[in-house]
C-alpha cells in the first residue's frame, strides 16, 4: 500500500517543529517516497539560502527617527491613531515595530537582488576559500606542494596520488572527498552556488550533506551532480567511469541522456558512448551482463529482451529509464514489462507513457519509486 504524501509537515520537520515520533514518522516516510523526498529537499536548499544572507543593522538612530516623526504626527492630527478601516486603530508604538520589521526586509531583498548575479568566485592558494587537503598516505600533491600533514587545493590546481599515496579534500563545510592511490583530481571552482571537482582519472569517494547539486564532479565520459549523498566514482585510463552510490541519489548526465542513481545502484559510462543505464548492485549476472551488451555494445532488442526476462520489482529503475533509450516495438515491450508491476496511475496512459510525455513519466516515476528503497 502506498502512504500518504506529507507535505504539509515537511516545512516545520525542516524547522525542526514537530515532535520525536512526528520526525520519525516523517523519516521512515520519506524513505520510500522520492516525491516527498524531493519537496524536502526543495524546502531544505530555501532555508539554506535564507541562513546564508548577511545580517545588516539598521542605523542607530533609526528607532528614534522613527517616534519623532510618530509623535510629530501625533501631536498634528485629531485622531488618536492610524487607522487602515475606521474601527481598526493602532498606536505608535506598534506602528513604530512595523516599519521596523518593513525596513529590515527591505534591507534583505536589497542585499538579495544585489548579489543575484554573482557567480562562484575563483580563489588562489591562500584564499580561505580553497579547499584544506589532508594526507591520509604517503605523500600526495596539491598542486606543486607535497602535502605531509595538511595543505590546500587552489582553482584550477591537481590534486595527485601515487601508488602508495591517499588524500582526503575538505569540501568547504558541506563533506569531504577521499581520494584513493593513482589518482588525479582538479579542483575547477568553489563558491556559494557550486563546488566543483573533475576527476581525469582514479578513485574518489564522496560524503556530502548539502542542497542538491550544490556538488559537481566532472569526469572525461559524464557529469556527476550530488543530490545530497554518498557515493564512489571510479574512472579508468580510456576515461570510462563507475558510479557506486551508497547513500542518497546522484545524477549522471550527458548530451541528452541523464540516469537518476538512488542508494544500492550502480551506473557505468563510456567515454564514446556516453551515460548508461543504472542497476541495482544486487542484480543477476545475466541481467548486469545484457544491459552493458545494450548500452555499450548494440545489443539491441536481444539484449533487451534477456533484461526484461530477469528484471525484478527493484529493475523497474532500470525499466523505467530504458523507456527514452527504445523505440517502437520494443518501448512498448518496456512499457508492458513495467506495467506488469506497478499499474500507471490515474492520468497516465499507455499513449502518453509511449510518447514520452515529460509530466506522465514523472508521475509514473514517482509511484514506481516505492520499489527503489529497500523495506
Amino acid at each position: 500500500m502506498f502512504k500518504k504524501h506529507i507535505s504539509e509537515k515537511l516545512s516545520a520537520y525542516c524547522n525542526d517543529e514537530l515532535t520525536a515520533e512526528e520526525r520519525r514518522e516523517v523519516e521512515l516516510h520519506m524513505e520510500d517516497c522520492l516525491r516527498c523526498k524531493r519537496e524536502f529537499e526543495e524546502i531544505k536548499s530555501g532555508v539554506e539560502f535564507a541562513r546564508m544572507l548577511p545580517q545588516s543593522d539598521a542605523p542607530l538612530n533609526t528607532w528614534q527617527e522613527i517616534e519623532k516623526r510618530l509623535n510629530e504626527k501625533d501631536s498634528t492630527t485629531t485622531s488618536p491613531s492610524f487607522s487602515l478601516f475606521p474601527s481598526l486603530r493602532f498606536s505608535p508604538s506598534v506602528l513604530a515595530a512595523c516599519a521596523v520589521l518593513l525596513l529590515l526586509i527591505g534591507i534583505g531583498f536589497a542585499v538579495f537582488w544585489m548579489r543575484r548575479d554573482e557567480g562562484p568566485k575563483v580563489v588562489d592558494k591562500n584564499s580561505s576559500n580553497s579547499f584544506e587537503v589532508d594526507c591520509l598516505a604517503g605523500a600526495p600533491k596539491a598542486g606543486q606542494d607535497i602535502v605531509t600533514n595538511t595543505g590546500r587545493l587552489a582553482v584550477g590546481e591537481y590534486l595527485e596520488t601515487d601508488n602508495n599515496s591517499k588524500a582526503k579534500i575538505e569540501v568547504a563545510n558541506i563533506g569531504k572527498v577521499e581520494v584513493a592511490p593513482n589518482s588525479r583530481v582538479r579542483l575547477v571552482r568553489t563558491g556559494e552556488k557550486e563546488h566543483r571537482l573533475a576527476l581525469d582519472e582514479g578513485k574518489l569517494e564522496a560524503d556530502i550533506l548539502a542542497p542538491p547539486r550544490l556538488f559537481v564532479v566532472d569526469t572525461p565520459s559524464a557529469v556527476a551532480t550530488d543530490l545530497g549523498c554518498k557515493y564512489t566514482l571510479e574512472v579508468d585510463k580510456s576515461g570510462n567511469s563507475s558510479l557506486h552510490v551508497t547513500h542518497g541519489w546522484v545524477l549522471l548526465e550527458r548530451d541528452e541522456y541523464e540516469s537518476l542513481v538512488p542508494a544500492g545502484a550502480m551506473c557505468q559510462t563510456r567515454k564514446d558512448k556516453g551515460v548508461g543505464t543504472p542497476y541495482f548492485d544486487d542484480a543477476s549476472d545475466t541481467f548486469v551482463t545484457a544491459l552493458k551488451n545494450f548500452d555499450f555494445e548494440n545489443g539491441g532488442t536481444p539484449a533487451l529482451k534477456i533484461i526484461i526476462k530477469e528484471s525484478r520489482e527493484y529493475d523497474t529503475l532500470t525499466l523505467w529509464h530504458l523507456l527514452p533509450r527504445v523505440n517502437g516495438k520494443d518501448r512498448e515491450l518496456v512499457y508492458d514489462a513495467l506495467a506488469s508491476f506497478m499499474k500507471p496511475p490515474y492520468g497516465v496512459t499507455r499513449e502518453g507513457i509511449l510518447k514520452l510525455d515529460k509530466e506522465m513519466m514523472d508521475r509514473w516515476r514517482q509511484e514506481i519509486g516505492i520499489f527503489w528503497f529497500p523495506e
